[in-house]
């Protein structure tokens, strides 16, 4: 029970006109690029696969051997820091004492007179200004102290470095 199928073409009486459209090659850096292994060999793939190298924290004798460790020791920088101090504090106190005649003077124009708005206010702006400058200048005079506490630990450190300094540098410096 086959049964045959005939399909006839349907011809249709127009022509059609081919075209040909020719594909330019496109051009490209890549193509003509020829990747190595080596990076791919070195390419992480993860952020798992990096792993950070921990800095080691130096020891003793590292610390010991460093260039000039003595004079570190000394606190030439502290010193520096105790002079600044110094001048800060010293100038904020002339700024507290010239505060301190101001507030006198505006006292005394007050005082016979009925006390100004205006006059009220700048005398409670000065006495704002000079309880500000004396607390700069006590925290100034607390961080002097706290720096100068360095000082303190200078005999014990100064100990070990001389203990675990290596001792052949300290010749060879000594020589020259």
């Amino acid at each position: 029970m086959l049964k045959e199928f005939k399909i006839e073409p349907s011809v249709k009486p127009e022509a059609k006109e081919a075209v040909a459209v020719v594909k330019r090659p496109r051009v490209s850096l890549i193509s003509s690029y020829r990747q190595t292994w080596k990076p791919r060999n070195h390419h992480f793939t993860r952020y798992s696969d990096v792993k950070l190298k921990d800095e080691r924290r130096p020891t003793v004798t590292d610390l010991a051997n460093q260039k000039q460790i003595l004079q570190k020791v000394h606190g030439w920088k502290v010193f520096h820091l105790t002079a600044q101090i110094e001048e800060m504090a010293h100038s904020e106190s002339q700024v507290h004492e010239r505060l301190s005649l101001v507030l006198g003077m505006m006292e005394k124009l007050g005082a016979g007179k009925s006390i100004d708005r205006d006059l009220m206010r700048v005398n409670e702006l000065i006495k704002g200004n000079l309880q500000r400058s004396k607390v700069i200048q006590d925290g100034l005079e607390d961080s002097k102290n706290q720096v100068q506490k360095l000082f303190d630990h200078k005999p014990r450190a100064e100990e070990i470095i001389q203990r675990y300094m290596y001792k052949r540098l300290a010749k060879k410096r000594e020589k020259l």
